[in-house]
């Protein structure tokens, strides 16, 4: 596979040692669940779980008092138990979708 950068390729070595461990697998198998799977380098979990609700537009019909209200840390908590995975590396967090 070629990388399109030096991160991109710690994000892949990262995710394919925990997603395969020692077992063998396919390359263009591994690289077609690692291209779904890469959400992008954060500085935290956090900062992830911000742009992914402004992404996805979550609180964006909401009235204003509800989103002022709205607990980021409990929904960083759940969006990490099932769909998504953060690897720490080099000070950075490397995300993945759970597929």
């Amino acid at each position: 596979m070629n990388f399109a950068s030096e991160t991109e390729e710690k994000a892949f070595e990262l995710w394919v040692d925990d997603f395969y461990g020692r077992r063998e697998y396919d390359v263009d198998e591994a690289t077609n669940y690692f291209t779904d799977a890469f959400c992008g380098v954060y500085d935290s979990e956090i900062e992830f779980t911000y742009q992914l609700i402004d992404n996805i537009g979550l609180l964006a019909d909401c009235d204003r008092i509800v989103a002022d209200y709205f607990d980021y840390d409990a929904y960083n908590y759940d969006i990490f138990i099932n769909d998504y995975t953060a690897y720490n590396s080099g000070g950075k967090v490397y995300v993945f979708r759970n597929i």
